[in-house]
């Protein structure tokens, strides 16, 4: 029972976290949304789930997103960005199909000039979730709990486009019966994206 209490006591701790940045961030100046964000990108990077040797094992920070994000000024070179993506990674095998998602929610502070953006701040992963799909024997699944990343950003600006790449530092954790190879999934990732801002 101490040890459900405990889990949930981090859980909190880490939504609170990521809330309150939210909070400071917004409070900072005389923020307005400025523009909806909308993002793709492709992240490579991070521990496989289950290290079978093989070069197409899946890792934790393998996969694609898209999301959007809404931007509020708070200064006039600085900007915060609000966003939520769905993340998804897949490696297929002849006989299975390993794969895995999480919702991903992100609290950056961003500087600006003509030509540049950057800056970092925090990501939330929501219901982390890993899958291996056995062509007619069904599904195994394991569940991950809400981990809360570290997020660094560069992109070149031209027009309403950006294009960029991120470093993100997270892990990946889980308390239930164990599928995958460790409890502790490194799912730190270097990921390449592209934004469009509707001005």
């Amino acid at each position: 029972m101490n040890q459900l209490f405990n889990q949930f006591e981090v859980k909190k701790m880490k939504i609170k976290f990521f809330l309150m940045g939210v909070v400071l961030c917004l409070a900072t100046g005389n923020s307005q949304a400025t523009n909806f964000t909308f993002q793709a990108g492709l992240t490579i990077g991070g521990d496989a789930f289950i290290d079978t040797g093989n070069d197409n094992d899946l890792t934790a920070g393998d996969a694609i997103y898209f999301g959007g994000a809404v931007d509020f000024d708070v200064s006039n070179d600085a900007i915060v960005r609000l966003g939520v993506a769905l993340r998804d990674g897949e490696a297929e095998f002849t006989d299975a199909t390993e794969e895995f998602s999480t919702t991903q929610f992100e609290l950056l502070y961003l500087k600006s000039n003509d030509t540049l953006v950057y800056g970092g701040g925090v990501s939330l992963h929501q219901s982390p979730e890993y899958k291996i799909n056995f062509d007619g024997f069904g599904t195994l699944k394991q569940n991950f709990d809400e981990a809360l990343g570290f997020v660094g950003q560069l992109g070149y600006l031209f027009d309403n486009h950006e294009l960029g790449a991120r470093l993100e530092i997270v892990d990946f954790e889980t308390t239930g019966p164990l599928l995958v190879d460790d409890s502790t999934i490194d799912g730190t990732s270097i990921s390449f994206y592209y934004a469009y801002r509707f001005r």
